[in-house]
């Protein structure tokens, strides 16, 4: 596992919790500063660690009433001022949806004098797109290829403003093998489109989380027959 990289981000979608109480980055309580001086030092820390393979500005901002762009700006000017080299990856608002990206992230274009951007959406094929999969395939209105579907929106955003993008989170269930098939059908097309992703999720600390591919008993799970077949970019 030695060429093994990894994504770094904090994890508080456009939020910082203080006494209890949530507040959106560029409040008084949260301002813009305080999310660039964050920034600068983490990426002063880490600006020579060759196993990271790209800064995330933030998962998942949502809610942010047209600020994150201006707010992905300064975080980004932070990180340029003090490392040129790492890719960084810039979420959109909406919780990243690459289904409704255009609507929730037309002015999502910032500057990079490094220019090493990804554009980061996720997107699941659940009904309501969120990733918890509480209704079976054909109750959640899938077929099979919703995904290939959804991503689409994304897709030309990426190619209308000639940037490019990646999907971080992506899943499905394993108790179905028609959710392979939509898994199957979504990364043959971001295959052809030359978008690279990863998969939600792995790892020992999932337990009996239904969308894990981490093996049981020594055996993969059904999944890893799919994502094996697409390694990405």
């Amino acid at each position: 596992m030695s060429n093994l990289q990894i994504i770094l981000d904090p994890h508080n979608y456009a939020r910082y919790t203080l006494n209890g109480t949530s507040y959106l980055i560029g409040s008084s309580q949260v301002p813009v500063a305080a999310f660039q001086d964050f920034w600068t030092r983490f990426a002063t820390h880490y600006k020579a660690e060759t196993a990271i393979y790209a800064f995330g500005l933030m998962n998942e901002p949502h809610d942010t009433n047209n600020t994150w762009a201006g707010t992905a700006q300064a975080g980004l000017n932070a990180i340029r001022a003090v490392d040129t080299n790492h890719l960084v990856l810039v979420p959109g608002d909406g919780w990243s949806g690459a289904w409704s990206w255009q609507q929730n992230n037309a002015n999502l274009l910032l500057s990079d004098p490094a220019n090493k951007l990804l554009y980061e959406a996720h997107q699941y094929f659940d009904r309501d797109n969120s990733g918890t999969y509480t209704e079976p395939y054909d109750a959640s209105g899938a077929y099979p290829t919703i995904g290939v579907d959804r991503v689409q929106s994304f897709i030309n955003w990426l190619k209308a403003h000639n940037v490019r993008g990646i999907i971080t989170e992506y899943g499905v269930p394993n108790n179905d093998p028609r959710w392979q098939t939509v898994l199957d059908n979504f990364l043959a097309k971001l295959d052809a489109e030359g978008i690279g992703g990863t998969y939600w999720a792995a790892g020992p600390w999932w337990g009996s989380y239904p969308l894990s591919v981490e093996p049981q008993n020594g055996q993969d799970k059904p999944l890893m027959s799919i994502l094996t077949r697409h390694p990405g970019k």
